[in-house]
This record gives structure tokens, C-alpha cells and sequence, in this order.
């Protein structure tokens, strides 16, 4: 099984702010449409927030989120949330082993 990611590793990392608990450790990549307390993802689209139940979520602090949902962490970042989602794959799930969690 793998060990996952500790999410203050990232966020020290990135420069991010986090709102929501870190008690869950990141263990693969997630999709809208399928994602749950270990997956991360990113989004640029306030509707979009709307959509994710659960994890980590990189957002650009413009679209931050006014009202929180129980089980997302918002990972914020002051860079487009696609780039930062990106290094953080690159360096974390770049191998053949990992798959996207679709």
C-alpha cells in the first residue's frame, strides 16, 4: 500500500494556504467526477467547487470559497491552480505506477 503524501509537505512547498483539516493524507490524483478523502484535484471554476464533496482542492485565491463544505480542503494557491496541480503530479505521481483515480 502506498504512503501517501503528508499535505503540509505540499503546502510548504507550493506556498500554499490551507482551509480545512490536513487529516487525511493524499494518495492518488482525482476527477470531478470521481474523488474521495485521499485524492487531490484542481479547479478554476467557482461552479465547479460545488461539484467536489470530498479531498483536496487546489484553487486560485480569487475563487476561495465563501462558505465550506464538511470533507474538502481548499488548497490555495496565488499561481493558476492547473500549474500548481501539475508540479505537484510531476513530482508525486510521476511514475508508471500511478494512475489517475478516475
Amino acid at each position: 500500500m502506498k504512503k501517501g503524501i503528508d499535505v503540509s509537505t505540499i503546502v510548504s512547498e507550493f506556498n500554499l494556504t490551507v482551509i480545512g483539516s490536513t487529516d487525511n493524507t493524499i494518495l492518488y490524483p482525482g476527477s470531478l467526477k470521481k474523488h474521495d478523502k485521499n485524492s487531490i484535484l484542481w479547479t478554476k471554476s467557482v461552479d465547479n467547487l460545488n461539484q467536489i464533496n470530498a479531498g483536496y482542492i487546489v484553487v486560485n485565491y480569487e475563487i476561495a470559497p465563501t462558505s465550506l463544505r464538511l470533507g474538502v480542503t481548499y488548497l490555495i494557491t496565488e499561481e493558476k491552480p492547473r500549474l500548481v496541480y501539475a508540479k505537484i503530479m510531476s513530482k508525486y505521481f510521476n511514475s508508471d505506477e500511478d494512475e489517475a483515480f478516475h
